[in-house]
């Protein structure tokens, strides 16, 4: 009798035949995380070289610029960051903040070195500070090629003063690479979840101030006096009062732009030439009319520079127009704390306005087109609060009247305050923020605010506290027209 064979079916052979290469993937795959998770690796940018990298993060320039999403995470240029110095350079991983006319704002994900802001002779001015020096020399150098350097523009890096304090910022600067300011750092992380970094493997071993896995990281915004500057906290705090330039632990996080397309670049440029409102100098323009005159802060994104002030015009003559800013253009108290009050007259807001705001939004050319002009003191309708002296200014803010009767409902009365008023502390609710008028309130440390809702003063025109921090400023101008 012949003995016969039975043949394996086709689907036991099939399933037979799977199981051992499937085996050895799974044994490969937990072989490939164990040597990763072995060298310290928490991401793929500092993996083993010669093995595939799992979950690569992408190059930002094989990323199409419409195709690259705020947010994320992409690689560009390499740095020293897991202290094996014998494996060379990893690639830096950079959190894209913000995408614009072609290029992307970058910010390195993690803290990349350490270093001091400035010597202890220097000042906390951004333009003469070390920090500013190393990163447009020796970072720029090291970590990218002479091709991605290319890819870096140089762009105008803001001088922003201290939202709390008088220090002087310095001018503004040309850079590559350059720290984010007090004012872009609570735009762009609004949070101090976000705002927390850890340092690399490498920056970590340099003594940085740590806390819970966190360290401090310098932003460029000068602090309290010229010897401190503002940095961000473990916890992901921003204190207006900075740290002294010359400490040497707190870390180091860069910020760079990265042209990804020319060709939308030119385009935006060129759209944007057409986008203009009329200028205020025009003797056609009407009341009622929105009009650009002069330039400011805008945005919160100081890197790009100053924005063009909108303007409402609600009045005219024959030969200039009373402006009011569209938006609360910034934050500032009335006046400190004074146990017998200020007048309009001698308040802080009244100097700021004709000295630092004259001069940072407008070019000589456009003050030489504003009309100074006499502002009365306005007595309160509802009390006895001595309003001062008159006085002739170039900026000023509204009255209380004056408000009700240039902008006659509380509709057109509410005001939003710009990105950047908001950064720097205006109080707002649903989008609208209170604003100063120069009338005294009930007593003679109040004064009277529009409020968010567009009503001018708490009832009875009664008025808010002059040191209060958290108002916006509106100002009014009165510029001359014809030809």
């Amino acid at each position: 009798m012949k003995q016969i064979h039975r043949a394996s079916s086709p689907l036991q052979k099939t399933a037979s035949a799977k199981k051992r290469p499937v085996f050895a993937a799974v044994c490969l795959l937990l072989t490939l995380l164990f040597l990763l998770s072995a060298t310290g690796c928490s991401t793929a940018a500092v993996g083993l070289r010669g093995l595939p990298l799992l979950f690569e993060t992408k190059k930002i320039t094989d990323v199409a610029y419409d195709d690259v999403r705020v947010g994320s995470t992409y690689y560009f240029g390499n740095y020293e960051q897991d202290n094996r110095l014998f494996n060379g350079a990893e690639r830096i991983e950079w959190r894209v903040l913000e995408k614009k006319d072609g290029a992307v704002l970058l910010l390195s994900r993690y803290v990349l070195d350490s270093g001091r802001f400035n010597r202890s002779s220097g000042g906390s001015a951004w333009e003469n500070s070390e920090i500013r020096t190393w990163l447009n020399s020796s970072f720029l150098e090291v970590a990218f090629t002479k091709d991605e350097q290319a890819m870096i523009p140089t762009v105008t890096v803001t001088a922003e003063p201290n939202a709390t304090y008088s220090t002087d910022p310095g001018r503004d600067t040309e850079d590559q690479a350059f720290l984010l300011s007090s004012a872009e750092v609570r735009y762009y992380l609004g949070s101090s979840t976000d705002r927390s970094c850890k340092p690399s493997e490498a920056a970590s071993k340099k003594d940085l101030l740590m806390d819970n896995d966190c360290c401090y990281w310098w932003l460029r915004t000068p602090g309290k006096t010229e010897k401190s500057a503002i940095a961000v906290a473990p916890d992901g705090m921003v204190r207006d009062y900075g740290y002294d330039i010359y400490y040497t632990r707190y870390g180091i996080r860069p910020a760079i732009w990265v042209t990804l397309d020319d060709a939308e670049a030119a385009q935006k440029a060129s759209e944007s030439e057409n986008l203009s409102l009329p200028k205020a100098l025009s003797a056609d323009v009407a009341v009622g009319e929105n009009v650009l005159f002069g330039k400011y802060e805008q945005d919160a994104r100081l890197f790009n520079g100053k924005e063009d002030i909108e303007w409402i015009v609600i009045a005219k003559d024959d030969s200039s127009v009373l402006l009011i800013s569209k938006y609360g253009l910034d934050c500032q108290r009335f006046h400190p704390y004074s146990k017998n009050g200020i007048t309009w007259e001698k308040c802080d807001l009244r100097a700021w306005l004709n000295s630092t705001f004259y001069h940072t939004a407008f070019s000589e050319e456009e003050q030489k087109q504003i009309v100074p002009s006499v502002v009365t003191p306005e007595k309160n309708p509802t009390t006895n609060v001595d309003p001062g002296a008159e006085t002739t200014d170039n900026v000023f803010v509204l009255s209380a009247v004056e408000a009700s009767y240039y902008l006659p409902t509380d509709i057109v009365r509410r005001c939003r305050p710009t990105a950047y008023a908001a950064a720097n502390g205006a109080e707002q609710f649903n989008g609208f923020c209170w604003w100063w008028t120069r009338t005294p309130g009930s007593s003679s440390r109040q004064v009277v605010c529009v409020n968010d809702d567009g009503a001018v003063g708490r009832g009875a025109y009664a008025g808010y506290d002059m040191f209060y921090p958290r108002y916006a400023v509106r100002p009014s101008i009165r510029v001359a027209i014809g030809e």
